[in-house]
């Protein structure tokens, strides 16, 4: 059975208007429905205990108690612990700097060369063939994300490839953000642990309201935004020492960006063109 999140999301067209408020209240509220009993969850969705059951069993479930327990197992395999630094490192510390560097580096390879044989080459032509095709790319990531963001919105500028780093910073003014989005856009979306749940309710909607392509760049196909994507590319980001590792989608970025400059060099855009006419400008005055 697929995740409970995912399948809210699937058939969330054929509930009530009454089942719907419990939707919304789950999709909202995420990993903290785990806590909450049948009569909590009811009056804080604002409906009975029967609907709650009723709602449950529409999704597939038999029960609240295994609706709820879906819901942990889904959790479980979604949300790391809230922590930057694992906690078990007494082994580590005991050892020589030298060993524990060179077990770090290791482990930084492994990473990428896991990432690298399980992802298909495949996918990552089809990224840079729609990235380039794109009339915007709209990059969306929070937290540990937004280096990397950085990162490839600089390549993509370098392009001459129309591409805008959306923002978080007043949640008020991401529908408008969003507005001038269409079917001839593409959204790169970044989500890693802690997986933030507004950037899955980000990619649900690019899919669903805008019809734009979706990118999704994330360590796990269970991760919120995941299951709205055309091109799913996974990354591992579980570092020796941190929780999350940034070596690889970074490497990812630089890879999948080379790629299309070979592809946009090939084929100059009427705006590469135009720099030879402005390389003035390069010159200081």
């Amino acid at each position: 059975m697929k995740n409970p999140m995912e399948r809210i999301r699937e058939i969330y067209e054929q509930l009530s208007n009454t089942q719907r408020k419990i939707a919304d209240f789950v999709l909202k509220t995420g990993d903290g429905v785990c806590f909450l009993s049948l009569t909590q969850l009811s009056q804080e969705a604002g409906v009975t205990s029967v609907t709650v059951v009723n709602f449950c069993k529409k999704l597939g479930y038999s029960s609240f108690s295994d609706f709820k327990k879906g819901f942990q197992y889904y959790i479980q395999g979604v949300i790391s612990p809230r922590h930057v630094v694992k906690s078990d490192l007494a082994d580590y510390q005991a050892r020589p700097e030298e060993d524990f560097l060179q077990q770090v580096m290791a482990h930084e390879m492994n990473l990428m060369s896991d990432t690298f044989t399980c992802l298909g080459k495949e996918s990552l032509i089809q990224a840079a063939e729609l990235l380039c095709k794109a009339r915007r790319v709209y990059l969306v990531g929070k937290g540990l994300s937004l280096p990397v963001i950085d990162l490839f919105l600089s390549r993509l500028d370098f392009l001459c490839l129309d591409a805008k780093k959306v923002s978080f910073d007043n949640l008020n003014l991401l529908p408008n953000r969003l507005a001038n989005a269409g079917p001839e856009d593409v959204f790169v979306v970044f989500s890693f642990p802690n997986y933030s749940p507004i950037i899955g309710e980000v990619a649900h909607s690019v899919k669903e309201q805008l019809s734009s392509r979706i990118i999704c760049i994330t360590d796990k196909p269970t991760a919120p935004p995941a299951c709205y994507a055309d091109i799913l590319l996974l990354c591992q980001t579980s570092g020796l020492v941190y929780y999350n590792s940034m070596t690889t989608p970074t490497s990812l970025v630089t890879i999948l960006t080379s790629l299309m400059a070979v592809k946009v060099q090939g084929q100059a855009s009427p705006a590469q063109e135009k720099i030879p006419q402005l390389a003035y400008l390069r010159k200081e005055t």
